[in-house]
């Protein structure tokens, strides 16, 4: 019979652990932006307003595809992802836009 190395993860193994059980596309639908909680940001020229969407098992790793329900001016066709959310950049900080879907495609480390 063999013997297994068994162990505690380390620090780096948890790390892989966590990546390898991302999904690598996660799809959320029906979402609203609230842009009554931007915050004013001076990132992209034209969009003086950030506000963030929180989406459970979004990270820094995705790259998001949204669908909006209405097209719309008020936000910006640029947008990133952390940590269980995605920034979106806002031409005002008043009202609500309908995203009809979000599609996040795991590109990266």
């Amino acid at each position: 019979m063999n013997q297994a190395d068994i162990r505690e993860p380390n620090k780096a193994d948890k790390s892989k652990l966590d990546s390898v059980a991302q999904s690598p596309v996660l799809t959320f639908t029906s979402k609203t932006l609230d842009l009554t909680k931007a915050v004013s940001d001076s990132t992209i020229s034209g969009y003086p307003y950030k506000v963030n969407l929180s989406l459970a098992g979004v990270t820094a790793a995705y790259v998001p595809e949204v669908f909006l329900k209405t097209p719309t001016d008020v936000i910006s066709d640029i947008c990133e992802t952390g940590a269980g959310y995605i920034s979106f950049y806002a031409t005002k900080n008043t009202g609500t836009v309908t995203i009809d879907t979000i599609v996040c495609v795991r590109g990266g480390n």
